[in-house]
């Protein structure tokens, strides 16, 4: 989630937290969308959920579907095709931005932040992935390769919880226990790429409530971690209004959406490079 400018990173104005990161917000627009999770992990998670209870685990295809259904069922979900969603990003120092994030079938998701009149871009085109920074110069920049294919999963518009089999993922069922109040039970998913994440779902609702891993930030071990809350269900889609992210404990970005909206499409320039 953070990592230093100068590698295709948004470059931050002083009343911007640095932290917003290379990705500025991708993996927690994911995570709100309830459509991908937060935190890519290699190797194992360091915290673990209390698996003492004696009740049997339920099936992962069961898992898989109650999870669907949660979110508004296979059906419905099938015909969103475009999703547009507003709020503000709040920064670790308490400094908020307006942001607006935009997503379409099968890939492509753009993130708007604004920052003192004007606009930051970081965007998927189904290709590649790009950033505009006015505050560093007018022309647009290509990320490297590596942030462009975390971009990509990030930007899959179903997420790795639906047809996993099919997009080259393996998922287990861990265990149980709590998130916060809530009864939980962890799944742990295995990407395709080969890298691990954990991911709680509510054990009532169904819908989920925490991701968790590590990142390697210049060598070092960060562990991360997704929290989602206050879900709304919008036109048949349930999906939370507000998630934040937290680094080795410490809260590092908030986003709060304050409308969400599904158009029937949204067009190809939306989300390819100025002038291409």
């Amino acid at each position: 989630m953070s990592a230093g400018p100068g590698r295709g990173a948004v470059t931050w104005s002083r009343r911007v937290p640095a932290p917003f990161s290379r990705l500025l917000s991708v993996a927690v627009v994911a995570a709100v969308l309830s459509l991908s999770t937060s935190v890519i992990a290699r190797g194992q998670p360091a915290a673990r959920p209390d698996a003492s209870t004696s009740n049997p685990l339920p099936g992962l295809d069961s898992v898989l579907a109650r999870y669907v259904e949660a979110r508004g069922g296979a059906q419905r979900l099938r015909g969103v095709e475009a999703i547009r969603m507003a709020g503000t990003m709040t920064g670790p120092l308490g400094d908020e931005v307006p942001t607006t994030i935009y997503m379409r079938r099968p890939n492509r998701i753009r993130q708007e932040v604004e920052v003192d009149g004007q606009t930051l871009v970081q965007a998927f085109d189904g290709a590649r992935g790009w950033t505009l920074n006015p505050m560093t110069g007018r022309r647009w920049v290509e990320v490297p390769r590596a942030v462009a294919r975390r971009m990509a999963e990030q930007a899959d518009f179903d997420g790795p919880l639906v047809d996993p089999a099919a997009k080259g993922h393996r998922i287990e069922v861990v265990g149980t226990g709590r998130v916060g109040d809530r009864p939980a039970l962890e799944l742990r998913l295995f990407r395709k790429s080969g890298e691990v994440q954990s991911i709680w779902l509510d054990l009532e609702r169904w819908l989920e409530l925490k991701t968790e891993g590590t990142v390697d930030q210049g060598g070092h071990q960060v562990r991360v971690e997704s929290r989602n809350s206050d879900f709304r269900t919008v036109d048949g889609v349930t999906l939370p209004f507000v998630v934040e992210v937290f680094a080795d404990g410490r809260v590092q970005q908030r986003i709060a959406l304050d409308r969400v909206e599904f158009p029937a499409t949204l067009e190809d320039r939306l989300f390819e490079p100025p002038g291409r």
